[in-house]
């Protein structure tokens, strides 16, 4: 009933057994996965970021990476489904019982409608003042640009979300 496996069928079948292992055992989990992120090429100049695992956690630990090299504004890179999500934050992040300015570049999955929002750190579901699609910019991030205001009532984290008709992005950021 059993045949004899020659050495390299054999390591090759184990090679597959175990790998097939570790992503059943990497996948299985009792919290729901976080997004992940695919960055398309940036230019020389600016840093490709790389956000932890688990944006967004409890009180925003940790909140989405800032950086401020491309623009010397505050951007961040979102994390998403499966394309690429910035927001740069005109006048730098926000204070609470304020309105501002959000700059967003969407990755190719984001298509129309378009959906944004602010999801408050007690259940706030703040939609945008305005939203204005953008012709030019001399921001240098992949993707469509979108400009939103929001009104900020209140401390906290919070969760900037754009959902679009093939994918979901978040933004998390502290609001003090």
């Amino acid at each position: 009933m059993w045949h004899k496996i020659g050495g390299s069928v054999w390591l090759r079948l184990s090679s597959f057994s175990l790998m097939l292992l570790l992503l059943v055992a990497c996948s299985t989990s009792t919290q729901a996965p976080p997004l992940s992120v695919t960055i398309e090429p940036s230019p020389a100049s600016s840093p490709i970021l790389s956000p932890p695992s688990h944006l967004g956690a409890p009180a925003c630990h940790p909140p989405s990476p800032l950086d401020v090299s491309n623009t010397g504004y505050q951007e961040a890179l979102g994390t998403t489904g499966g394309t690429t999500l910035w927001v740069l934050f005109e006048g730098g992040i926000p204070s609470a019982r304020s309105d501002a300015k959000l700059i967003w570049r969407l990755g190719p999955r984001f298509q129309e409608p378009l959906r944004f929002v602010g999801l408050g750190p007690q259940g706030q579901n703040q939609l945008p003042l305005f939203v204005s699609a953008h012709e030019g910019s001399n921001w240098n991030r992949p993707g469509d640009e979108w400009g939103t205001g929001f009104h900020f009532p209140v401390a906290g984290c919070w969760d900037m979300r754009v959902t679009g008709r093939k994918d979901v992005g978040d933004v998390w950021i502290v609001i003090s």
